[in-house]
Parts: C-alpha cells; sequence; structure tokens
C-alpha cells in the first residue's frame, strides 16, 4: 500500500503531473517516517511515497542489507535500471555511474537538492526528445501503447545526453602526484586569459555601483545587469563554450558603465543568470585545471550552497559542493576526503572561484570543527537532522 504525502500550493492543489513520486529502498521505520516529514513540509513541492512507479525517483541505503538487494536486482535488469533515476546514500563513498550518491552524514538541503538535480535532468532529456521528436508527444511524454516498450526519463539517460559535452569542459586528464610541482604547473591555467574571469570581476563592480556594465569582446556583446543579476548577450547557448574556451589575446577588455539598460536589449537579446552563465564560460576555459598560483593547502568554503539545478553539472558536483560547504577544506583534503578523479575538483574549483561561489576561509574557521560527543549534542543541530540522524545510524549487522 503506498503511503501519500501531499503538500498544496498556497492557491490550490498541484495538477497530477507535478506529483514527485520517490519510492524508498532499505529505508524503514523512524528514517522513512523522517523523510516523510521532511517531504510534508515542502510548501512549493507534493510528494508521493511508493512502493514502485514508472516516473518514481529511488532512494536506496546502501548500508542496509534490503538497500543493496534492491539495487542488485536494478543492476540484474540493466536496461530497466537505466531508466530509474537513483540516489545511493551510503556510509562509504559510492561510484556508481548514472547516479546521485550522497555520503553519510549529509544534510536536509542535500537529499533535497539531489532530488531537485534528478528533476532537472528529466527535464532536460524531455525537451531533447521534444526537439529531436516534436510531432511525436507519446515519445517526449513516454506514453506509448501496450505494444511498444515505454521508455521513460532518466537520471543516466540524461548524463549519456551529455557524455560528448563531458570531454569538451571537463578534459580527460589522468589524476596527478599533488607534491611534484611539475605536474602541478601541467594542470593550471591563466583565468585572466578567459572570458569568464572578467564577467566574474564585472558582476562583483556592478552589485557594489548599482550600474549596468558593457562589455564588447570576441564580436558579441554582454551587458551586466545588478538589477535582475543576468547578463544580456547576443550569444548563442551553442557559442557559449567556444566564449568561454578561446584565450584572449592583447590587452584585457575595458568595460563601460552605463545608467540605463538600452531600451531595445530585453526584446532584441537574450538574459542569462549570470551564476549559470560565468559558471558554463569557466568550466569550458578551464577544461578540469587548477587557476595559476593555487595552493594546494589553503583551506576554502563555498559562501552558500550552490543551486545546482540551474548550473552545468558534472560528476561528483553534488559531493564536491557538500564537503565545502559542510567544512573550511583544502585541495588536498577534499581529494583525500572523495577519493575523486581529480579533474572534476578541480573543474568544480575553477568554476565556483569564477562566480564567486568558493572563497578562501577565514583564519578563525579554517580549523576543522569536531563531530559534537552523544552527550553535548550542538545546539544548532535542527529538528531534520536530528531526524535523519537514522539514516546513518545502521546496525553492523545490516552492511554487507
Amino acid at each position: 500500500m503506498n503511503t501519500s504525502i501531499k503538500t498544496q500550493h498556497e492557491h490550490g492543489t498541484s495538477r497530477e503531473s507535478d506529483v514527485i513520486y520517490i519510492s524508498l529502498k532499505g529505508i524503514q521505520g523512524l528514517a522513512k517516517k523522517s523523510l516523510a516529514f521532511l517531504f510534508s513540509t515542502q510548501a512549493n513541492r507534493k510528494y508521493e511515497l511508493v512502493d514502485d512507479h514508472p516516473d518514481a525517483i529511488f532512494i536506496i541505503d546502501f548500508d542496509d542489507f534490503r538497500g543493496k538487494a534492491a539495487w542488485d536486482e536494478m543492476q540484474s535488469h540493466k536496461q530497466a535500471s537505466s531508466s530509474k533515476p537513483t540516489i545511493l546514500i551510503g556510509l562509504d563513498p559510492i561510484n556508481e555511474e548514472g547516479v546521485v550518491s550522497l555520503q553519510k552524514p549529509f544534510r536536509t538541503q542535500d537529499i533535497l537538492t539531489a532530488i531537485d538535480t534528478l528533476i532537472e535532468q528529466r527535464e532536460e532529456l524531455a525537451q531533447a526528445l521534444h526537439n529531436r521528436y516534436p510531432g511525436n508527444s507519446d515519445v517526449v511524454s513516454g506514453k506509448e501503447s501496450a505494444q511498444q516498450h515505454k521508455p521513460r526519463m532518466s537520471s543516466s539517460a540524461a548524463a549519456s545526453l551529455n557524455e560528448k559535452e563531458l570531454h569538451a569542459f571537463i578534459g580527460s586528464a589522468a589524476d596527478i602526484d599533488l607534491d611534484d610541482p611539475a605536474a602541478i604547473a601541467a594542470v593550471q591555467y591563466s583565468p585572466e586569459r578567459f572570458l569568464a574571469h572578467h564577467l566574474g570581476k564585472m558582476t562583483q563592480v556592478a552589485l557594489k555601483e548599482r550600474k549596468y556594465l558593457q562589455l564588447g569582446c570576441c564580436d558579441t556583446l554582454f551587458i551586466v545587469d545588478p538589477h535582475k543579476q543576468c547578463i544580456h548577450t547576443d550569444a548563442s547557448p551553442r557559442s557559449q563554450r567556444s566564449l568561454g574556451a578561446l584565450p584572449m589575446t592583447g590587452k584585457s577588455p575595458a568595460y563601460e558603465k552605463l545608467t540605463k539598460l538600452p531600451a531595445d536589449m530585453e526584446s532584441r537579446q537574450q538574459c542569462f543568470s549570470w551564476e549559470a552563465f560565468i559558471w558554463r564560460l569557466a568550466l569550458a576555459g578551464a577544461r578540469g585545471r587548477l587557476p595559476e598560483d593555487t595552493s594546494l593547502d589553503q583551506r576554502y568554503v563555498l559562501r552558500r550552497w550552490p543551486n545546482l539545478t540551474r548550473l552545468m553539472l558534472f560528476p561528483h558536483a553534488t559531493r564536491i559542493s557538500a564537503a565545502w560547504v559542510s567544512a573550511p577544506l583544502s585541495l588536498r583534503e577534499i581529494l583525500k576526503e572523495l577519493a575523486v578523479p581529480q579533474r572534476y575538483v578541480f573543474a568544480f574549483f575553477s568554476a565556483a572561484s569564477a562566480t564567486g561561489l568558493l572563497v578562501e576561509a577565514e583564519p578563525a574557521s579554517t580549523a576543522r570543527k569536531e563531530k559534537p560527543s552523544p552527550d553535548q549534542p550542538s545546539q544548532r543541530r535542527g529538528l531534520f537532522r536530528r531526524l535523519l540522524k537514522t539514516l546513518y545510524r545502521k546496525q553492523g549487522d545490516n552492511r554487507t
């Protein structure tokens, strides 16, 4: 029997198509109730817990034998499992292709962001199918006849859709010896030679002075809008990777201050979220490399959780975000802690630095905080976090 947790929008009930179906595997008892309570408090979403559903997002606890069995069963039916968007959670790092993985302990926001990420990927795939088959609504919606295989939107399908771009934006460099200065120099680049760096600086000036800033570069016009926090440009999405990857020559481009936005700007040009726009350009320029003179031992911290549903995602981005939000970490520390290919961490560092999300940690906060002892719980631990502790307090005999 399905357990329903439905929340309504302020002005009426959501449409049936707005329901987010969640299937929990290996999550029982109080842990299940904790997640049910969490979902019921999300006023802008309507969640429904189900045993199974064609459009369900699966959350699987890898530390529970029931969750592990459910995953093994999904893997034994590879064609079916590839069409099921899945979040894997566990005490140890999980390296599985085509899924979002979270390492315990994680914050409430982590699980919600992971769900949003899979929803975003599903929508991107639906749009791609619509573009490819504009006259076939059955293919786009997944509602084919009973005699045909019913395709489902999935995280793994979306990931395979972006595989061609992955090499262009992240590269394919192998890990290096972090104690070899020559090897480190080989994976560094000069951000000042790329457009993302200059647009990032312009956003800071625009916010401070509350003025529009205009930049002409590479035969393209860019206007930074501090009021909408977007970048107006006539650059098409297809050309943005080339603009980000192309090194700039000569003097640094100069920008011009404007007192108001040109009258024809909004109707003539596109406006992109400046965080998403600069993030994309920075990834294209860095291609899995680090800015010059970056210290591997300096600790950094994210100023806030990135809006991963709007940014260009790549493998391990959610885990890297969670690590740098939770505590100040150096590049050496985060690479050791996450044990992921270096190019993904380097790419995240470059993009997050260009957007101003990742900053050097304050001296007073560089010491990593120890977890509170059981008899002295943190006063700041919220209700959700206390409830979600059950997700990673598993009995040893449940682990496989």
